[in-house]
Parts: C-alpha cells; sequence; structure tokens
C-alpha cells in the first residue's frame, strides 16, 4: 500500500522512491537488489547522485538503516515501567555514531489504542532513567491524541490506522528524523519504544532505523526470513478487525461484569482508574458492535465526560456507578 509524501531525506513521488542520506565511503560502495519473491519478478530503475572526495575526513560515519519486525508480547508491570526492559527495540548499536530517526509500522491486533507508549532511548552507560523518556509514541512522532495523516520536512503520518475514534484495529506507519538534533553516542545506544501503556499490549511492531557509525559498531539482530516479514494486505484489514471484534466481545463483556461484581470491596482508586477508564472508553468505542442500547450508553458516557472536569478522587463514585449500570446492559 503506497502512500506518497516528501521529507527532505526520503519520499514517494510520481517519480518513485528518493534517498537524499548521504552515503560516504573510502574506497568503494556496491548497491544490490534482491528479490526475495518467488512468485513476483521485479524490475527497478535506479538514479545515483555522487561527489568525489580526495577522502573521507577523519571521524566521519557509513550510513546505517536497519529493517526489523517483532511480536512484541504484553506484560503486567503494575503501571510502573521503570527499567525499560520489555520495551520494543528499534535500534542497539554498540561502538560510535549519531541516531538519526526511525520509520515505524504499526498492525494493531487491539480495539484499543496503542500508542500511549513512551519513547526511552538509553545512551552509553544509562541503566535508569534514560538520557531521552517521552511521554508517548505520537509526541515522538510529532503528533498528539492519535495519528493523524500529514508530512512535515522531518516528520509524518503516513497511515493513521483505519479511522478514528473507536476503530484503532489495523494498520500504521509514521516516520521520523533527527536532521537537527541528531543523538550522539560513544559507546553504545539504544532507542526502544513502549508497546502500549508499560508494554501492557502484545503487538506487530516493525521499524527502520536510520544511524551513522564508524567502522567497528556492532547493531543487535540478524535479519529474520521472508516467511516472518509479510505483512497483512490491505483487503483483508476490515475483515481482521470484524473478526477480532467478535473473538473479544465475550472477554469485554466478562472484564466489566467482574469488576462490578467487586466493586464493593475493590472501588475505583488512583491505582485501578487507569486501567477502567481504558476499558470504559474502549466499550463506548464498540457499543454498537456490543449490541448495546444507544440512549443509555450515550448517558453514561456523558457521565463520565462531565466528571473529567472534577478533581480525580470525585471521579472515581461516578466511574463506579457507570461500571455498575454497564454491567447490567451487557
Amino acid at each position: 500500500d503506497e502512500r506518497p509524501y516528501r521529507s527532505l531525506v526520503m519520499g514517494l513521488t510520481d517519480s518513485g522512491y528518493y534517498s537524499n542520506f548521504s552515503m560516504p565511503f573510502a574506497r568503494r560502495a556496491r548497491i544490490r537488489l534482491v528479490n526475495e519473491s518467488t512468485a513476483h519478478p521485479l524490475t527497478a530503475e535506479c538514479g545515483i547522485v555522487y561527489r568525489r572526495r580526495q577522502a573521507m575526513p577523519p571521524g566521519t560515519g557509513y550510513f546505517h538503516a536497519k529493517w526489523r519486525r517483532q511480536e512484541v508480547a504484553g506484560v503486567e508491570l503494575h503501571e510502573r515501567n521503570i527499567t525499560g526492559e520489555y520495551n520494543y527495540s528499534i535500534l542497539d548499536v554498540t561502538g560510535q555514531g549519531r541516531y538519526l530517526g526511525t520509520s515505524l509500522n504499526v498492525y494493531n491486533r487491539h480495539l484499543m489504542w496503542w500508542g500511549e507508549g513512551d519513547p526511552m532511548i538509553f545512551v552509553d552507560e544509562d541503566t535508569w532513567p534514560p538520557s531521552l523518556h517521552g511521554t508517548g509514541t505520537e509526541e515522538y512522532f510529532n503528533d498528539a491524541w492519535g495519528f493523524h495523516p500529514g508530512i512535515s520536512p522531518v516528520s509524518g503520518v503516513l497511515l493513521a490506522g483505519l479511522s478514528s475514534p473507536g476503530r484503532c484495529f489495523g494498520p500504521n506507519a509514521v516516520f521520523t528524523f533527527h536532521l537537527a538534533d541528531s543523538i550522539p553516542f560513544r559507546r553504545r545506544i539504544r532507542v526502544t519504544l513502549e508497546h502500549g501503556p508499560e508494554n501492557s499490549l502484545t503487538n506487530d511492531y516493525a521499524s527502520t532505523a536510520y544511524w551513522y557509525a564508524l567502522p567497528g559498531a556492532r547493531d543487535f539482530f540478524a535479519m529474520r526470513p521472508v516467511a516472518e516479514r509479510l505483512a497483512a494486505l490491505p483487503s483483508e484489514w476490515e475483515k481482521q478487525r470484524q473478526e477480532r471484534i467478535r473473538e473479544f466481545a465475550p472477554e469485554l463483556r466478562r472484564q466489566i461484569r467482574d469488576i462490578a461484581s467487586t466493586l464493593d470491596q475493590f472501588p475505583t482508586d488512583a491505582r485501578r482508574h487507569p486501567r477502567r477508564i481504558r476499558l470504559l472508553r474502549l466499550v463506548f468505542q464498540l457499543a454498537d458492535s456490543l449490541s448495546l442500547p444507544r440512549e443509555p450508553v450515550r448517558r453514561l458516557e456523558a457521565l463520565i465526560a462531565e466528571a473529567r472536569g472534577r478533581p480525580l478522587a470525585e471521579r472515581f463514585p461516578v466511574m463506579d456507578r457507570v461500571l455498575r449500570e454497564l454491567a447490567g446492559l451487557l
């Protein structure tokens, strides 16, 4: 699924793809195109722009770009990620160089929004906290409150899920480049993202990292076989989403009922509030698919919206009331 776009260093136009990354070399350069498909022949036309120099300046790094994909596993960290151990790794390099950015693809297999995961970049001897700790995936890609299609010279959203709100299941494609603010490292860099709030979501992540490094630097992973790199076709996205709704609906009902049945013993408090508000938002978004009566759901959704302006402790009784009523509707 090709989406035309233009950024300062990469893009897709009517003339084809382009890359303006500088790729210095000292003695020789070789470019190879490999078609790993056994069914689809490939024809490619390429143009290369280069400039001869007497020698590479001292300290010049070589350009690197590497793609990877991982089915990340959700973990229970009780709303506290204080190590980054389970984050998705965009890049892990030992050596010296500069990190320039990434392209990220997430095929979200959940019916809830996936993008609350914080970016965490560990530089050199970082343990915890990291040198750079962002507030969420959207912010790292220069967006907010979800992803919205749009391109700037250094970042962009090519594909923002299927639609919004309530249709979070499906593909996302975004990129960001650190051109004026590249991140230097002397011994090691680890560029990571949480997958969902505090790594709570099992999901399908893929990324390409871009960096320069001096000779001798090493990155951390080998390329996976082609069969493990294939993505779902666009024609299958909506069908897969509907299948996921049918699979998840009984579990969603069970979670609401279980919470409602234990509210006297475990009322909403500051610790339980984040998970419960995410669950309520998901129920409101999928109300039609869950065959819930429209007017009662709208009334309960309005109660939650009105409570949002109150102090946090005053929202808890409202949430408990809504949970009890929803359990009756489900």
